[in-house]
């Protein structure tokens, strides 16, 4: 009877044991830096002058620093479209098909956008973004006449 092999055996099965608690234990940290570096914020919208009973009919922004992770109330007659950029910079558009899928401008006053922070590791890299900015412009829509209003900074809120 050859007991060499069965001790071989148990001490391979003991080291693949340490092995996957070590990949485990391991797996938690980066996911606990992951969760760090890549935190997100609620997109809102304020300071938005608007005329009675007009309504949003299109979207568009420029995000720099961060990327869509989320647009959780996607509006029903809305075609989206979400560019996520490998630089950690997004362009969203968004356009009403139909004036009667058009929303009003409490919509998106309220976390209607979710957005990943780029990680403080990239923004150590000269001509990086410190922290993420938003611009772009909503078209309004009212009577059969439309206006754009130009959109900075100060019009969005970022909420964690």
């Amino acid at each position: 009877m050859n007991t060499g092999g069965g001790s071989r055996v148990l001490g391979l099965r003991r080291t693949a044991s340490v092995l996957q608690a070590a990949l485990l234990l391991l797996s938690v940290a980066i996911r606990g830096s992951y969760a760090e570096n890549y935190q997100q914020l609620h997109l809102s919208l304020t300071g938005i002058d608007q005329e009675a009973n007009e309504t949003v009919s299109a979207i568009y922004l420029q995000i720099t620093g961060g990327l869509v992770v989320s647009f959780p109330r996607v509006p029903v007659g809305w075609t989206i479209t979400i560019d996520n950029d490998p630089s950690w910079s997004a362009q969203i558009s968004a356009i009403a098909i139909v004036g009667a899928a058009n929303l009003a401008f409490d919509e998106l006053e309220s976390d209607w956008l979710v957005i990943q922070r780029m990680p403080a590791a990239l923004q150590a890299y000269p001509g990086a973004p410190q922290r993420v900015g938003v611009n772009g412009y909503l078209e309004l829509y009212k009577s059969d006449r439309s206006r754009r209003v130009q959109l900075s900074d100060r019009n969005f809120v970022l909420t964690r």
